[in-house]
């Protein structure tokens, strides 16, 4: 065997002829065929799984849509004249949905329900029950009382306790 080399490559000059027969070209024609019919049959399945998968999608993202409550939009931009001065008078937004409330079973304006005796007793009401809040909430968060601070006049002091006091006056704890 002989090699003939030219600038980039080395070629060997040993016999390589190779023929084909019509038989052999045939059969990879047809198995090329096969290959090709193969191919297509899978594209079309992975199309159809695509489709599928993408329509679930869509029917999630709508039955998600309908699942979820109508938020209301309560923004500054849709209230009236007359709830933003109450807003400004200090009255919360709870206050003023329910003066609106009573507003509209009275048949009269915001301004006008203020002093109608149904939203001056649910205020009394109102603040009755905060207070009553306010007045229970010490309780609730524990029992109010102090830790005694020990200091080097507490007596009974230990050995122990007497050490970290004077640790942290003198600021090595």
């Amino acid at each position: 065997m002989r090699y003939h080399m030219d600038e980039t490559n080395v070629h060997s000059e040993e016999n390589t002829d190779q023929t084909i027969t019509g038989d052999e070209s045939t059969e990879n024609v047809e198995e090329s065929h096969e290959d090709v019919a193969q191919l297509k049959a899978e594209l079309a399945k992975f199309k159809d799984i695509a489709e599928r998968r993408k329509a679930k999608i869509e029917e999630l993202s709508k039955a998600t849509q309908d699942a979820q409550p109508s938020q209301k939009v309560d923004s500054k931009s849709e209230l009236s004249t007359e709830e933003i001065v109450l807003l400004a008078q200090g009255l919360s937004e709870e206050q003023v949905a329910y003066l609106k409330k009573v507003a509209s079973v009275e048949g009269m304006s915001l301004k006008e329900a203020k002093n109608s005796p149904i939203f001056t007793t649910w205020m009394k009401s109102e603040e009755e029950r905060i207070k009553a809040e306010k007045a229970s909430l010490g309780a609730s968060q524990g029992s109010g009382s102090r830790k005694a601070q020990k200091s080097f006049t507490t007596s009974g002091l230990s050995k122990e306790e007497h050490k970290e006091l004077w640790k942290k006056q003198n600021g090595l704890a």
